[in-house]
């Protein structure tokens, strides 16, 4: 029986290989088999249109006249009077690596029957944020291009660029057979979801397994779990965060007329290192001037005219301050330029913060498994609910956009959920409980007084934690547990005296953190929300469907157009983390719970989603950045609703409904999985959406765009103009 099951896993790796094989060599090279057969023809002499310069020797032309920015390709062939043209290679050339990196953006015209240059760039894979083609030098995939088979005598490249931009180039193929291109990346991408769809199916011997951590084998098995979602953490950081220049330079906002600056906490940091808590920031006379800075019509006209204002600041009796938390500052930013004497990369902090984060939940998924599910949670499902709980948490968005914005937000995750898993950890084997792990656990909640107050609702996980020390042998609130007690609650006033201290010192006032004085588009000194938008704010925080449609990246980022302040997002909460939608099957399991005595812990978590997820919506606005205040509320919450629904193990004794039902729910749950990371990593191609990586990083975006070449281009007809 054991060798048939070794054998039926040993069959569906095989089978596995064999697909990831076969749609590397012939889906993702679809464009090789589709141009293996096609018209032989003659390229002729180029012509050059007036607009464009050549430099010969370094294979470049330089656009001076952009309505006049082109090159002819005459076409002919001997067996056809006028051949139909499939595929198109421009060539770079050897001499212009300087300007490989740089996207060059053009359209593509054909002569068509009645001798009108007919446009057919939209018939292959164009990029719809600029309407053009695109190549980049030193991507050999990005440099061919599949054309609708038109018949044509002459093709017409038309540069797009702007006047005085230099285009590498020094030949153009038609007509040419798409190599067959091996990607390890793809490769790598494919075999991870192959492994998790098998590690995850419902027949998997995982299941059969039941948690036990302290099995050295299991330890290993979540710690290489835990090491691989950390390592693409850490990979999604790199690659969409500029770690070597992320503070280098301050942007100009043509839309808002300010000044974007994210080097925030490196500006505070400096800032605590100098005896100061302003940033140090010159400060436009025409802003101070102003009887109400906080207005943005005055602010933007001011910025038109040539004024220096800085967006997402707080500005405050003349002097510019950051309303984010300051304990990222001072834990990781101030050390680093005492240390080395230069500013520490956010992507970086995010790094940190992120991989301390993905660790603690995995902890505290298992501390709380073992706890309340000790004996009926299985190995595979454990596994199962780290994937999904770590994607939940939003911690995706943190990683592809790893600057000051990510940075109190991945902080309060990472002290919370140390924090939660340590007062987990706190019940010895003896029943007695570890004062240590108490004062560390409230310590880290309290930290979040100096990130991401939202998180701070998490101490109502207290009570039900600990419930029976409360209410039954009386380890808190009683003389008997006066030092427990003590514990518990000291470190919060440790964090808030010098909390308040500091926002006395720049606001007047110790609760006044200056969210309210930001520069931003709108004044939020006077600002209130409106009661009648929170319905469609909320529909489009938790329940907005994502754009899908069949252009590159398929996933589009949505821009709502509701009166409240928001961002382009992927979707609602629940689209992009489809495993917590098991907390709406909580009103018919109220039996289940109090069964495994998670119904406190239930009930505290759901009023904690709604309680932030209300608050969000009504004071900060709709983004997928904010998911992150309340999504590991619900992701805590889903893991225990889909443990008590779920066993250890279908029983020979078990019926064969009981059976079919358990794979059914697993099948379910592996389906959500695939689908929220497929969401979360096409999303972060989607060009409409802030720090797009067809910006901060093009040539990965061309180059995963080339993936799709074969699949477009089929039957377009050229368009006349």
């Amino acid at each position: 029986m054991h060798r048939s099951k070794n054998t039926k896993s040993a069959f569906a790796g095989v089978v596995a290989v064999l697909i990831v094989a076969v749609l590397e060599l012939f889906v993702f090279n679809l464009a090789h088999w589709r141009t293996i057969s096609h018209d032989a023809v003659n390229v002729g002499t180029l012509a050059i249109g007036e607009g464009l310069t050549e430099a010969e020797e370094t294979d470049t032309y330089t656009i001076t006249d952009t309505t006049e920015a082109w090159i002819d390709i005459p076409v002919s062939s001997e067996k056809k009077s006028i051949p139909a043209v499939d595929s198109i290679q421009i060539i770079p050339g050897n001499n212009t690596i300087a300007l490989q990196n740089q996207p060059v953006h053009y359209k593509i015209f054909v002569h068509d029957y009645a001798q009108n240059w007919s446009d057919i760039s939209f018939g292959v894979w164009y990029d719809k944020s600029t309407e053009d083609l695109v190549y980049l030098g030193n991507d050999v995939q990005t440099q061919y291009m599949m054309l609708p088979n038109s018949p044509t005598n002459t093709i017409r490249l038309q540069f797009t660029c702007d006047e005085g931009t230099v285009i590498p180039l020094s030949d153009v193929n038609i007509n040419v057979t798409i190599p067959i291109t091996i990607s390890w990346q793809r490769i790598l991408a494919m075999l991870l979801v192959a492994g998790l769809i098998l590690l995850f199916r419902p027949g998997s011997p995982l299941y059969r397994i039941r948690l036990d951590i302290s099995s050295t084998k299991q330890r290993l098995a979540l710690a290489a779990n835990t090491l691989v979602i950390c390592l693409l953490f850490a990979s999604l950081c790199f690659i969409s965060g500029d770690i070597v220049n992320s503070y280098a330079t301050r942007t100009f906002s043509e839309t808002f007329s300010h000044w974007i600056d994210l080097n925030q906490y490196q500006q505070l940091a400096d800032a605590f290192l100098h005896g100061r808590l302003n940033l140090d920031l010159d400060v436009d006379p025409a802003l101070a001037q102003l009887d109400n800075p906080y207005d943005f019509t005055l602010r933007q006209n001011l910025g038109k005219n040539g004024s220096v204002i800085y967006w997402d600041h707080a500005f405050f009796n003349g002097k510019y301050y950051m309303y984010f938390g300051a304990l990222p500052a001072l834990l990781l930013f101030v050390p680093y330029q005492a240390l080395t004497g230069s500013w520490l990369p956010s992507p970086i902090a995010v790094l940190i913060c992120g991989v301390i984060a993905i660790v603690a939940l995995s902890a505290l998924i298992v501390l709380l498994l073992k706890r309340f599910f000790n004996t009926t949670a299985s190995l595979g499902t454990t596994l199962l609910s780290i994937w999904a709980a770590s994607l939940g948490t939003g911690i995706v968005y943190y990683g592809f956009q790893p600057d000051f914005y990510s940075i109190p937000i991945i902080a309060s995750l990472a002290f919370t959920m140390s924090g939660l898993a340590l007062w987990s950890s706190a019940h010895k084997e003896n029943g007695k409980l570890s004062k240590i792990r108490i004062v560390l656990g409230s310590l880290c909640i309290a930290c979040n007084l100096g990130c991401r107050p939202q998180f701070l609702i998490s101490c109502l996980l207290a009570f039900p934690l600990f419930w029976n020390e409360i209410t039954v042998t009386r380890e808190f609130f009683s003389k008997k547990g006066l030092a427990n007690t003590a514990c518990a609650f000291f470190p919060f006033f440790l964090i808030a005296i010098p909390w308040m201290i500091y926002n006395y010192a720049r606001f007047g006032s110790p609760l006044d953190m200056g969210a309210n004085y930001n520069l931003t588009g709108f004044d939020m000194t006077r600002s209130k929300p409106s009661l009648f938008s929170i319905p469609a704010m909320l529909f489009v925080q938790l329940f907005q469907p994502p754009l899908i449609n069949n252009e590159f990246p398929f996933i589009h980022a949505i821009n709502n157009s509701i009166p409240a302040p928001g961002e382009p997002t992927l979707g609602g909460y629940l689209w992009l983390a489809p495993f917590t939608l098991t907390v709406f099957s909580m009103p018919w399991i109220v039996r289940r719970l109090k069964e495994c005595k998670i119904w406190g812990v239930s009930t505290t978590l759901l009023f904690m989603t709604i309680v932030v997820t209300l608050f969000d919506v009504m004071l900060v606005g709709t983004t997928n950045r904010y998911h992150g205040d309340f999504a590991w509320i619900v992701s805590l919450l889903a893991v225990l609703l889909i443990h008590a629904k779920d066993t250890c193990y279908v029983t020979l004794e078990s019926s064969l409904r009981s059976m079919q039902l358990h794979k059914l729910f697993r099948a379910v749950l592996l389906a959500a999985l695939l689908v929220s990371l497929t969401i979360y990593t096409v999303g972060c191609f989607a060009p409409e959406r802030y720090s797009s990586l067809i910006g901060i990083n093009p040539e990965l975006y061309y180059n995963v765009k080339s993936w799709f070449l074969g699949f477009y281009s089929a039957q377009s007809p050229p368009f006349p103009l």
